[in-house]
C-alpha cells in the first residue's frame, strides 16, 4: 500500500493477511505516517483475494483485489484516503 497515487510516497508491506483496524501499533508507511485513512494506491501482491474496508473491523466493503491486481489511483474506486482496514476473502 502507498500513500499516494500511482504507487508513489510513502510504502508498507502488510505481513498480514488479515488486519481489523489500522490503527493498530506498528501499522505505519516507511516514512512514519500513519495508514489509516491515508492509503492511496494498492497492489496485491498476495495469493489471496483481499477486499478493502473504509471503515475499521471489516465494514463498507470499498473494494477487492484479486492476487496480483493493483488499483494505481483509489480516487477511482471512491475510498482514496479513507481506507482502514481489509480482509483475506478465503480466510
Amino acid at each position: 500500500m502507498w500513500e499516494d497515487a500511482n504507487f508513489s510516497g510513502g510504502f508498507i508491506s502488510a505481513a498480514a493477511y488479515t488486519v481489523a483496524n489500522f490503527n493498530s501499533p506498528g501499522y505505519s508507511f516507511d516514512n512514519g505516517h500513519p495508514i489509516n485513512d491515508a492509503v492511496s494506491s494498492i497492489w496485491n501482491r498476495t495469493s489471496q483475494p483481499l477486499v478493502f474496508y473504509v471503515d475499521a473491523d471489516w465494514k463498507n466493503a470499498c473494494l477487492t483485489l484479486q492476487p496480483g491486481a493493483s488499483a494505481a489511483n483509489l480516487v477511482d474506486y471512491g475510498c482514496n484516503d479513507a481506507l482502514s482496514s481489509y480482509y483475506d476473502q478465503n480466510a
